[in-house]
């Protein structure tokens, strides 16, 4: 009976370490002749509560995560999110051994948010990313996303503002703002 129970017991942790093992493999692809991407904290500024925001964030990585996916030459390595296809990726507090990892600030109480670029700079010498992608979207009248695509192998930074992108249509807009970025990086090399 004890055999009986401990083979049973084994077979139950086998069972349940073959998916996570599989998972963990996934996470950390990246093509080899590609460029592995690190996807920063999203900016949301809106009015509209916490709920809002959340599904606003969840919509911009859908962005991200389809463009990837479209991307033969893209592999989402690092995320500060484990939303949708995200969640493959190595999590960034796992990564950089810390819980904070955000990326943006406000110089001023009128200034928009603005990236880092210190912070940026100094996660990425601790990752084995070639790419940053940070977002800041604001929804209010004027809306609007930023998208700013940071190359850690040349130190420079691309950026495209599209305005007019709205919660209905922000998972396509942000994938059109990215891939249009990611023509401009790979006209650059």
């Amino acid at each position: 009976m004890r055999r009986l129970l401990l083979c049973l017991a084994l077979m139950l942790i086998c069972i349940a370490t073959i998916p996570l093992a599989a998972v963990a493999g996934k996470k950390s692809k990246a093509p080899d002749d590609g460029y592995a991407l690190v996807l920063f904290p999203i900016k949301v500024i809106a009015h509209w509560g916490e709920g809002y925001v959340y599904k606003t964030e969840v919509l911009a990585v859908e962005g991200i995560a389809n463009t990837v996916a479209e991307d033969p030459h893209l592999g989402l390595k690092y995320s500060y999110t484990a939303e949708g296809e995200a969640g493959l990726a190595i999590p960034l507090e796992e990564a950089l051994g810390r819980r904070d990892v955000d990326v943006w600030r406000q110089t001023s109480l009128m200034s928009n948010y603005s990236p880092d670029w210190h912070r940026v700079k100094s996660f990425g010498a601790q990752l084995a990313a070639d790419l940053a992608v940070l977002i800041r979207i604001r929804e209010d009248a004027g809306s609007h996303v930023v998208i700013y695509l940071y190359d850690y192998r040349a130190g420079k930074i691309y950026s495209k503002t599209n305005k007019g992108v709205y919660y209905g249509s922000m998972s396509a807009g942000v994938q059109r703002i990215l891939e249009a970025l990611m023509r401009d990086f790979y006209k650059n090399q």
